[in-house]
């Protein structure tokens, strides 16, 4: 019984995550989701002067995650299964940003969350 219910708690959360990390349509997120996004962008751009590719690709990535950490905040699933998909998501978000940076670059990031997270 206990293994059924770790199987069906699986299964629950593998479809809730798909669904949250599906494409999101940037185009449609709120003016204050795009204001912190680009924020977050501009903010990275002056620490690892990216350059303005660099910066449009950081402020779309930064608006697909802040709508897809919203989708999953406004979920109707338990908080043990939100910080699981929030910490699936922020790796997913950490991968993405990776391919946007010159190593150099996301050597500089990584240090400055940990300093941030103080880790």
């Amino acid at each position: 019984m206990k293994n059924l219910k770790i199987l069906f708690f699986t299964i629950v959360l593998t479809l809730t995550y798909t669904a949250a990390s599906a494409q999101v349509d940037i185009a449609n997120a709120s003016e204050g989701i795009k204001k912190i996004a680009k924020h977050n962008a501009n903010k990275w751009r002056d620490k690892l002067v990216l350059s303005v590719n660099q910066t449009k690709m950081m402020t779309e990535r930064n608006i697909e995650f802040e709508m897809k950490k919203n989708a999953i905040y406004k979920s109707d699933i338990d908080m043990d299964a939100k910080n699981t998909e929030l910490t699936a998501l922020g790796k997913d978000f950490q991968e993405k940003i990776s391919e946007i940076m010159t190593p150099e670059q996301y050597e500089i990031y990584l240090a400055e969350i940990k300093e941030i997270s103080g880790k």
